[in-house]
C-alpha cells in the first residue's frame, strides 16, 4: 500500500544505518510536547490514544512488533494546505508498505480518541452519551477503524479522511524522499532525495 508520511530527517540515517525506522515513546513523546519543559501534554493527554492505537495495532496486525505507530497518510498531501511547523528538519516520504502491516482508521474519528470523548455517529447519540464512562468512550473507539460506518453526514460530514499507522519502515520500502525546510511564510517543499538501493 502506498502511504506518505513526514518524518525527521534522522530516520532516513537510521533506516541507511540498520536498514529500517520506527517510533519509541521518547519521539513520540518529544514529537508532541515541543513548547513544554515537562510531560504534561504527553502523560495528560497524548500517552492513553498512543497506547489505545499499540492495543489496536497489537489485535489487527498478525506480525505486529510492538513499537509505538508510524503515522501515514493514504493520500497524498496538497503540501500548500497543510503546512505546520516542525521541531526538527523534516522529510516527506512515499512509502510502499503490505497491506497485512498497515492499519487503516478514520483520521476524524482519530481525534474523538485523541480528546477522550465518546465516537459518536450522530447528534442524538452524542447527547445520550454524554455521560459516557471510560469503558464506553475506549469501545466507541474501535469505529475509527470500520471504513464503512454509517456517520450521519450532518453530524460529522460526508468525506473521511484515512490516516494509516505501521510499526516500522524498512529501507527497501522507501520509494521518494522530499526534503521540507522549516516552514516559514512562503517556504514550499525542497529538492527530492531517492534512496539508495
Amino acid at each position: 500500500m502506498i502511504l506518505y508520511t513526514f518524518q525527521p530527517k534522522e530516520a532516513v540515517k537510521v533506516a541507511r544505518k540498520v536498514g529500517y525506522f520506527t517510533c519509541d515513546e521518547e519521539h513520540a513523546r518529544d514529537a508532541w510536547d515541543v513548547n513544554l519543559k515537562d510531560d504534561t501534554l504527553w502523560d495528560g493527554l497524548m500517552k492513553r490514544p498512543y497506547e489505545f492505537m499499540r492495543r489496536q495495532m497489537a489485535k489487527r496486525l498478525p506480525n505486529y512488533t510492538g513499537e509505538y505507530p508510524i503515522w501515514a497518510y493514504v493520500e497524498k498531501l496538497d503540501l500548500r494546505c497543510c503546512r505546520a511547523e516542525y521541531k526538527y528538519e523534516t522529510v516527506l516520504m512515499t512509502i510502499d508498505v503490505p497491506d497485512e502491516r498497515v492499519l487503516i482508521s478514520d483520521f476524524d474519528g482519530w481525534h474523538f480518541v485523541m480528546n477522550n470523548g465518546f465516537f459518536s455517529i450522530s447528534e442524538k447519540e452524542d447527547e445520550e452519551m454524554e455521560n459516557a464512562t471510560q469503558r464506553q468512550k475506549e469501545k466507541s473507539w474501535e469505529r475509527i477503524f470500520d471504513l464503512d460506518l454509517d456517520i450521519d453526514e450532518d453530524w460529522l460530514g460526508g468525506e473521511k479522511y484515512l490516516q494509516a499507522c505501521v510499526d516500522r519502515v524498512y529501507l527497501h520500502e522507501v520509494k521518494t524522499i522530499k526534503q521540507l525546510k522549516p516552514w516559514g511564510k512562503g517556504q514550499r517543499p525542497q529538492r527530492k532525495f531517492t534512496p539508495p538501493h
